[in-house]
């Protein structure tokens, strides 16, 4: 499926309209998936990454986690998400409490203010104490599935207008399963943009050769390229 089509926003730029449609169409398919039919017995999902192989200058987290939200709203929360920035706070809540069980290690704060001079013995001991603490067993939900994406680009010059061109943005997003490994679902997003491009650098001819366009139609055979332009619209 195509997502609409760019406006003249510049041939390497994607507008926030196009991102926002990939987002919203993404979010409404995952929230009708039949693994998160029923939000009590759904897996739990944990953002991966996102590869941004393209020249377009893109968070890539802020894809990911508009697209968490978005899916959020849309499912009125049947499809949960673990939250990876909160790890610490739990920490830090779970050693205020001191009989929670927890996972993980808070140490590194104190070294660094006792560099500085900025604590005094008392303040330190007691900061080490909390520490200890901290460093106890337990566990997180655990996540079902890891929810990533990609992004490709490929660029094509008109024929017709040399100094113009064509780029076609390819969206990848997927779901796999955190045990196997296996994807479970994927959805692939297209969308183009054209405009302007710089001018080509200048091919020297062979000796005895004739330059590629005049090459081509002396032959009757189409000019190379054009293909994208044609498949885009």
């Amino acid at each position: 499926m195509s997502a609409p089509a760019a406006a003249a926003a510049g041939i390497d730029v994607i507008p926030v309209a196009t991102l926002r449609s990939v987002i919203d169409e993404v979010a409404r398919e995952l929230q009708g998936l039949p693994a998160f039919a029923v939000a009590e017995r759904a897996p739990v999902v944990a953002l991966g990454e996102f590869d941004n192989r393209s020249t377009a200058r893109l968070d890539s987290r802020l894809v990911l986690e508009s697209l968490r939200a978005a899916t959020i709203q849309v499912s009125q929360a049947r499809v949960r998400f673990r939250d990876e920035s909160a790890y610490g706070y739990i920490l830090d809540e779970r050693a205020r409490q001191s009989t929670v069980p927890v996972v993980g290690d808070r140490r590194g704060g104190v070294s660094a203010l006792a560099a500085t001079g900025a604590m005094d013995g008392r303040r330190m001991e007691r900061t080490l104490r909390y520490e200890q603490r901290a460093q106890l067993d337990g566990r997180m939900v655990e996540v079902g599935m890891f929810l990533s994406g990609a992004l490709f680009q490929h660029q094509e010059r008109e024929i017709a207008r040399p100094n113009h061109g064509v780029t076609l943005w390819q969206f990848q997003f997927r779901l796999t399963d955190a045990r196997s490994g296996v994807i479970l679902w994927e959805k692939v997003l297209a969308t183009r943009t054209e405009g302007p491009m710089a001018d080509p650098p200048r091919e020297r001819p062979v000796a005895g050769e004739l330059p590629r366009g005049e090459a081509a139609a002396a032959s009757g055979m189409p000019a190379p390229g054009g293909f994208l332009s044609r498949l885009a619209r």
